[in-house]
């Protein structure tokens, strides 16, 4: 989606990108959010902070291989998926709450980062980019139609209720 609209993406190992940032190599990063971002220590380099306009939060996936995971009994196969539930969901309280504390931390011992969001045209393009890739990857695979056209149909039963709760409540907050 960036290439699309003439970034140059570029996938560096995690260990190099502090070096890539600093040196110019790189124009700037994606990595995880505070949570992470403290410790590879990029708010030293970089002054800009950009909100999270592609992900709310953090995610975790599990990759399974189905035939095994189906060769299993049923008991263990259930254990597997609340397992992963409970991983899944643990990552993300950990996450929001350590994003929460190294953001504090950061921004007390550099308080020239300046927070920052894209200007609507910017996120305009990227949705429009966004839309005409999905629309694309969906033509080309019916695996891809499939899985995005559950999703859109899943965002449009939720929709309104993220709007009346969540949306809601932080629009409410004054913050």
């Amino acid at each position: 989606m960036l290439a699309k609209l003439g970034a140059k993406p570029t996938n560096i190992p995690p260990g190099e990108l502090y070096t890539a940032l600093e040196r110019g190599t790189i124009d700037a990063l994606e990595w995880v959010g505070p949570s992470l971002d403290l410790r590879m220590g990029f708010h030293k380099i970089a002054p800009y902070y950009y909100t999270g306009w592609h992900e709310p939060g953090a995610e975790l996936q599990f990759l399974v291989n189905k035939k095994t995971f189906e060769s299993l009994p049923e008991d263990l196969q259930e254990i597997l998926r609340v397992a992963m539930k409970a991983a899944a969901y643990d990552m993300y309280a950990q996450s929001m709450h350590e994003s929460g504390k190294n953001w504090s931390t950061m921004s007390a011992e550099y308080p020239d980062i300046q927070v920052k969001t894209f200007p609507d045209e910017v996120m305009t393009a990227l949705r429009k980019a966004n839309a005409e890739l999905l629309k694309s990857n969906a033509e080309a695979d019916p695996f891809a139609a499939r899985v995005l056209k559950s999703q859109q149909s899943y965002l449009e039963d939720i929709r309104q209720w993220t709007n009346m709760s969540d949306k809601a409540y932080l629009n409410s907050t004054g913050d």
